[in-house]
């Protein structure tokens, strides 16, 4: 599966969750999001909405694109990550929701939004910043984890590279000490042959 149709799936995908979501769901999730904050408070609520989603849908998606494929039987195994890709894809789409969910209905952009706004009262503009905050934490986050994974790998990568470069150089090695110790060796056995007399 190309990496463009794994983009048409997550459009799609975002695109089906979300007017199912808009039109459906937007009261059921703002009494969801009260009940969060009166267990907690608004802004710890916001961060979780924020980071969560994003972490996982920007890690799913990530998924999606570098999906590897099981080993034992090729065929089945282009068949399960094409699977893979879908479901991590459409996972990605569902995270991407949320968030947009949560945001537009602090930000009232429509009718049945701002009914669901008016459940929250006065924490709606709490929710909408703190959601934007654990939004950009949870890509800040990732991308530091991306990187350090990276260069543990990179650097995996150069130390067996290394290794086998070394590898022939001391074959070479051992092969030349080996060499000049025969040499050697015949050197001396001709000195002790001159050396004895008639």
């Amino acid at each position: 599966m190309r990496k463009g149709t794994l983009w048409v799936v997550l459009v799609l995908t975002t695109a089906l969750f979300a007017l199912i979501a808009f039109y459906l769901l937007p009261v059921w999730w703002a009494q969801l999001v009260n009940v969060w904050v009166g267990a907690s408070n608004t802004w710890v609520t916001g961060l979780l909405l924020g980071f969560i989603p994003v972490a996982i849908g920007i890690s799913a998606f990530r998924g999606a694109l570098h999906a590897p494929a099981p080993r034992d039987i090729a065929h089945q195994g282009r068949g399960a990550r094409h699977y893979l890709r879908l479901v991590l894809s459409a996972v990605a789409g569902l995270s991407l929701v949320t968030v947009l969910l949560t945001l537009f209905i602090a930000m009232g952009v429509s009718e049945p939004l701002r009914e669901a706004r008016s459940l929250w009262q006065d924490d709606g503009p709490g929710v909408l910043v703190a959601t934007l905050v654990g939004g950009l934490l949870g890509v800040i986050v990732l991308l530091g984890v991306y990187a350090v994974v990276g260069r543990i790998r990179q650097g995996t990568v150069e130390r067996v590279l290394s290794k086998r470069t070394e590898a022939p150089e001391q074959v070479q090695s051992q092969e030349q000490v080996q060499s000049q110790e025969q040499v050697q060796s015949q050197e001396e056995e001709g000195g002790e042959h001159g050396s004895v007399p008639h």
